[in-house]
């Protein structure tokens, strides 16, 4: 069977033998909405949760627009023209909006990279920001959270007198879903505040999985981080494979993505029966799989439906490379997966990116993971835990001869798109 996976910006054609398909598993196709800057412009006179942002907008009020980064496919592009121009409407003129890059602990995206990811006018009109969560004196301290994380906010965002977060809902490998107040934290959050709630602690927990919001702590500690500072206002979209804006959610912030996420468990969560032997999965392509860091996102997708001893294996492009250079120092330092989780766990330990780590450790203790990318290299992918490849066919016929030719293949095409379960027993 010939299957197309998501790969870079134009997708891979996989062969997988018709012996072993078990199943080829996706969320439910939703087709792009006709018009986008008609639904977004919708949305924001028909809110949930909260009044029309026209009627929540005064005049001549600052007003913060938080935007996603580079590594994300969220089309602001196409959010952003019905946004500013609802806003002009009401009375804010250019030059009291910020836009506010949440970076998160990425790198500042460049003027290049911020022209594609807003639109050249948006960008030559209107004042952007990237928020640098290692910078202490371009945030505010806010005290603790209940958990004991200590919130430190950019201060663009603090200092605003009116906060509209925009960004897209899908399934996340530990917060649950993306949208919503994670445009706050992690993206607009100090580094010991990421750090916090990304804590060894935090990410061992059990309900810090693929679409559980209640009782995931980081997720409930972003929520109590972001009614902090407060956001009047959210915008965020669901997309379909083809990056296209499939619905729009707005108005109050948890109220508003409360909706999206019921929409996108309903499309995005598929149920088996019974665990698999081989996944082969992906990272959704480009941007999401611009670098290795990243692409640990999509190796997690199987990982509640792998076999103890199956096999993973992934596809990502990897253009930038490893992507971090704490995340491969801190592998290549440990030496093997039990000893970099004896690390993480004990008393005082902290490493930025160690979360990453402690999740792909976490995942070679239940499966030998292999990668196809053709911008890594083979040797250093070895020594990152991980089994290069010449091709993802090489990989599904070296599991298949380890686990026996009976061995059953999921295909997973879109990757962290697809929320995976087990049939719970009746």
């Amino acid at each position: 069977m010939r299957v197309k996976i998501a790969y870079g910006r134009k997708g891979l054609d996989v062969e997988v033998p018709d012996e072993n398909i078990y199943r080829v598993v996706e969320p439910k196709f939703v087709p792009g909405v006709r018009d986008p800057y008609e639904s977004v412009a919708q949305s924001l006179d028909n809110p949930i949760g909260c009044p029309p942002l026209k009627e929540l907008i005064g005049r001549g009020k600052d007003v913060t627009i938080v935007v996603s980064d580079k590594t994300r496919p969220v089309p602001t592009k196409v959010i952003l023209p019905p946004i500013l121009d609802e806003l002009n409407a009401s009375g804010v003129d250019d030059a009291h909006i910020t836009i506010l890059v949440a970076t998160g602990l990425h790198r500042p995206n460049t003027e290049e990279e911020l022209a594609e990811m807003l639109g050249a006018d948006v960008l030559a009109r209107i004042k952007v920001v990237n928020h640098d969560a290692r910078d202490r004196k371009s945030q505010v301290y806010l005290g603790r959270t209940k958990s004991g994380t200590p919130v430190w906010l950019d201060k663009v965002l603090y200092k605003s007198k009116f906060r509209l977060l925009t960004g897209y809902i899908e399934p996340h490998f530990f917060a649950g879903f993306t949208g919503g107040r994670k445009s706050i934290l992690p993206g607009c959050a100090g580094l010991e505040t990421i750090a916090h709630n990304h804590g060894a602690a935090h990410i061992g927990h059990p309900k810090a999985r693929y679409g559980i919001t209640r009782g995931n702590p980081i997720y409930e500690d972003a929520v109590e981080v972001a009614e902090k500072v407060g956001a009047q206002f959210i915008v965020n979209v669901t997309l379909n494979r083809k990056k296209e804006i499939t619905r729009v959610f707005a108005g109050d912030m948890v109220r508003a993505h409360e909706e999206g996420v019921r929409f996108v468990s309903e499309k995005a969560r598929v149920t088996l029966p019974e665990p698999v032997d081989i996944a082969i999965t992906n990272n959704g392509g480009y941007p999401l799989d611009l670098n290795l860091y990243q692409a640990v996102k999509g190796m997690t997708v199987p990982e509640s439906v792998i076999k103890k001893g199956g096999e993973i294996v992934m596809a990502a492009e990897c253009s930038e490379g490893i992507g971090h250079q704490t995340f491969e120092k801190m592998i290549l330092d440990a030496g093997s997966p039990e000893n970099f989780l004896r690390q993480v766990n004990a008393p005082g330990f902290f490493v930025i990116d160690q979360w990453q780590v402690q999740i792909l450790a976490r995942l070679l203790l239940k499966a030998r993971i292999s990668i196809y990318s053709e911008n890594l290299d083979p040797e250093k992918t070895r020594r990152m835990w991980l089994d290069p490849l010449e091709s993802v066919e090489q990989g599904v016929q070296a599991a298949i001869e380890r686990l026996g030719p009976d061995a059953k293949v999921l295909v997973i095409p879109d990757g962290p798109d697809t929320w995976l379960e087990l049939e719970k027993p009746s």
